[in-house]
Parts: C-alpha cells; structure tokens; sequence
C-alpha cells in the first residue's frame, strides 16, 4: 500500500472536504500530489543549500554541508506537505465566504417566486438560471436532481457538503418544509432575518477589529519607518555613525513587507457580508 493511500485511509476527513470544496480529485490522488510537491521542494531547498555552503570558504566538511542541508531538506519537506494538505481547508473557506456574501439576495430571491406561486422544484430551477455567486450553488443542486436524485436526496447532499453554515440554515428550511408539507416562506423569512442579524454583528465586530488594526499599522508602517529615518539621521549627525545606501535599502524592504502585510490583514479581517 503507497504512502499517499496509508495517509488517505487514517483521514477519512479528508474525502467529505473534498466534496465540500468541489475538488473533482479523489484522496489518494490529493495526498500524492501534495507529497509529490513537498519531495520536489526538499529536494531543491537540500541542492540549493548544499552547494551554497559547500562553495562558501570557511572551511566546511563535505559531511557538515550534507547534514546540515538535509536538515533544511527536511523542514522544507514538512512545512509543504502541511501546506499542501492544508490547501483544500482555503478552498472550502473562499466557497463558504462565496456564499455567506450572497445568502442573502438568494433566499430573498427564493423567497419572491415561492410567494408568487412557483413549485419549488421551479423555483430552485431559476435560482440556478439567475445571477450572482449564488446561483452555482443552486445549479449544483439542480445538477444531482438532473442526475436522478430526488429533491430531498439532493438538499440533503448539499447541506452535508456545503461549506456555509449559513446556507444549511437556508436549505434545511426548504428541505424540511417539503418534508413536512408546510409553507416554507414564513419559516424562510424568519431564518433570513437570524442571518441579518448575524451579518450586522459581523460588521460591528470588524469595526473594533479594524480599529486595533488601524493603530498598530499607524505605528508600524507610517510612524516608526518616518520617526526612525529622522532621528537616526539626527544621531549620526552627532555620533558619526555613517549611514549608507544599505541601511535605505533594508528600511525601504521593511516598508514594503509592512504595508504587505496590513493589506493582507485587512482582506483577511473583513467579513463577506450584503446585508
């Protein structure tokens, strides 16, 4: 049995996220291109550092710059087979923000043609046929309805596999009014309101979020790059130390990893909300 197939069998986990990020690839093959991946990073991390200290004067033994690359082969290995596993985790969180920004407008949407009369298998029908993100979820529906499986068999596949819990929330209504044969609507409206609030609760925790995020990024990427820049030139007027070209370089790539990462953390911080 290959590495790849041990690894899929002891997380079978693995299979339902695949399923949840529509990742059209089977465990095994998952696992085996993640290890593939992380054997050819190894590799070139071991090469790369080998050579660069085995050609380095200083006196290093063929047997010190073999350890010492293999060691760094290693940790390369580990951190991208834990990154390439953890890649399906991303994929599920992107469809679930996909989701979570147009939960809304879509069950208002169901909400319009249930209201005038249209059956619900129609009214799924021309959700999938409409506009928005939203509308893939519920072609994705209608695709295993097409396929034979009966409304109920294919609400029940979409709530186990989708990665919103939001949207569960939405189609266990739908799902369970069929079920039962009641109207859906009025239940419907009132789990869209539940998510509203959840929507708005979101925006007022990004607001104290953002707030701590504003200072610390006010501190690091405006006033300690400006206020560092003047009094180390101040102290060298008076002390001598020289400030060369270097110090400007390391300073401006410092700037730059700063403000990269402010942007990557405000992205990250706001939530994928259309209340």
């Amino acid at each position: 049995m290959s590495l790849w197939k041990r690894y899929a069998l002891k997380h079978p986990e693995l299979k339902v996220k695949l399923k949840k990020a529509r990742m059209n690839v089977s465990p095994e093959d998952y696992v085996k291109k993640g290890f593939i991946t992380a054997v050819m990073s190894a590799v070139t991390v071991w090469l790369v550092v080998f050579f660069a200290m085995i050609n380095k004067p200083g006196g290093n033994t063929f047997w010190k710059c073999l350890g010492i690359s293999l060691g760094f082969g290693i940790l390369a290995y580990i951190f991208m087979f834990w990154i390439s596993m953890r890649s399906v985790d991303v994929k599920i969180r992107e469809r679930a923000r996909e989701i979570d920004r147009e939960i809304l407008f879509a069950g208002r949407f169901l909400i319009v043609k249930l209201s005038s009369g249209r059956p619900l298998i129609n009214t799924l029908m021309d959700a999938s046929r409409s506009y928005g993100v939203g509308a893939k979820f519920f072609r994705e529906i209608m695709r295993d309805i097409e396929l034979g499986s009966s409304v109920e068999r294919a609400l029940d596949r979409a709530m186990e596999y989708s990665p919103s819990d939001k949207f569960k929330k939405v189609l266990f209504q739908i799902n369970n009014a069929l079920r039962i044969g009641i109207d859906v609507t009025r239940f419907l409206t009132a789990t869209l309101e539940e998510i509203s609030h959840e929507q708005i609760e979101e925006i007022k925790r990004y607001g104290k979020k953002l707030n701590s995020v504003i200072l610390f990024y006010l501190l690091f990427g405006i006033v300690i790059p400006s206020l560092g820049v003047s009094l180390i030139a101040i102290l060298g007027t008076f002390t001598g130390l020289e400030v060369n070209k270097t110090f400007f370089i390391v300073l401006l790539l410092f700037v730059i990893i700063t403000q990269s990462a402010f942007m990557i953390a405000f992205r990250a911080i706001r939530p994928q909300v259309n209340v």
